[in-house]
């Protein structure tokens, strides 16, 4: 949460993640600043929908009350329904300012297994809040600022992303083959862009030399549609590191708040809880080397960087505890 004043003004700022909220000095999450809760698996009160816990914190709210100014990053990312407890749990925001910032064509809000009309429900532009809002387009494209503005491919590049989301292409570079007007989905081909087929080819385009170094790895990333292709694709490439692979073993338990009457425990053995393979952790076997690149699954120590999908190395694996390498201030090349 980053706190200003200047001229008696009260400045507060977020972000829709820890991640994003590391770009800023002492920037929180939209959820931490507003103390909205984060459910996992659906959980929701028992009124059926989420909302602002700011009564139960009182020091809180009055910090929130006092404040003039808001900034919000990545906010299209954030579901509709935060900007809406918080406005109305914050008088309709009277007396303030709040500056949203975002690209509506990058992450949507999520819905665990949500279809195309859930997902776009989900969004701030959805919400009869929407027409309060002042639109201030910006102009200059700083990835490409800081690149060799003599780089044409780098130029048609950028213009070719920003017309696809804008949902149409431009005639010398994309082929739009199809669209699904049910789902959104488009296909395109883009010519002046090379593509591989199989996964043996991504793997030598990634590391020709057949071999893995960390110091390349934190520069370098495959993108994956879903957990299972990571999985697969995370196997694959694990085995060019040819440090010494290291099993970490879970030990699974049903919790009482889980199975109050024991029935579940006397119905699932602990082989079965073994092949839970469930997002929100790791699995049951976890094979690790040191060496590695991963991701921050967690908001760890949002002061030093280690915040959700975070990257780091891991320099040693103990029994109870994994040191990592944890890298800032990188530029990844795609």
């Amino acid at each position: 949460m980053a706190a200003s004043r200047s001229s008696g003004i009260l400045c507060l700022g977020c972000a829709s993640t820890g991640l994003a909220a590391t770009n800023y000095e002492n920037f929180d999450t939209a959820h931490g600043l507003f103390k909205y809760p984060v459910n996992e698996d659906d959980d929701e009160n028992e009124e059926g929908e989420n909302s602002c816990k700011l009564f139960e914190h009182p020091e809180r709210l009055e910090l929130l009350q006092n404040t003039q100014v808001f900034i919000w990053d990545e906010f299209p990312s954030n579901n509709k329904e935060i900007f809406e407890n918080v406005y109305t749990q914050l008088n309709n925001f009277q007396g303030k300012v709040v500056v949203c910032m975002g690209d509506f064509r990058q992450i949507a809000p999520i819905i665990n297994n949500g279809d195309r009309h859930e997902i776009v429900n989900a969004s701030i532009k959805t919400s009869n809040l929407w027409t309060k809002f002042t639109i201030l387009h910006l102009t200059i494209n700083m990835r490409l600022a800081q690149t060799n503005n003599n780089d044409d491919r780098q130029k048609e590049y950028a213009d070719l992303i920003l017309a696809i989301g804008e949902g149409f292409h431009l005639n010398k570079d994309a082929d739009m083959q199809s669209w699904d007007r049910d789902t959104g989905e488009q296909t395109y081909v883009l010519s002046n862009i090379p593509y591989i087929l199989n996964e043996d080819s991504a793997i030598e385009y990634i590391y020709p030399n057949k071999t893995i170094t960390p110091e390349e790895s934190m520069h370098q990333v495959l993108l994956a549609i879903s957990n299972k292709d990571v999985d697969t694709w995370n196997s694959k490439i694990q085995q060019l590191n040819t440090n010494t692979a290291v099993s970490l073993i879970s030990k699974d338990s049903l919790c009482e708040v889980d199975d109050p009457h024991g029935i579940l425990k006397q119905m699932l053995s602990e082989d079965i809880l073994h092949q839970f393979n469930n997002n929100s952790c790791p699995p049951h076997e976890l094979i690790l080397k040191r060496g590695d690149v991963c991701i921050i699954t967690r908001n760890i120590a949002k002061q030093e960087g280690l915040t959700n999908n975070a990257r780091v190395m891991i320099t040693d694996i103990q029994q109870y505890c994994i040191s990592v390498h944890f890298y800032i201030n990188i530029i990844y090349k795609f």
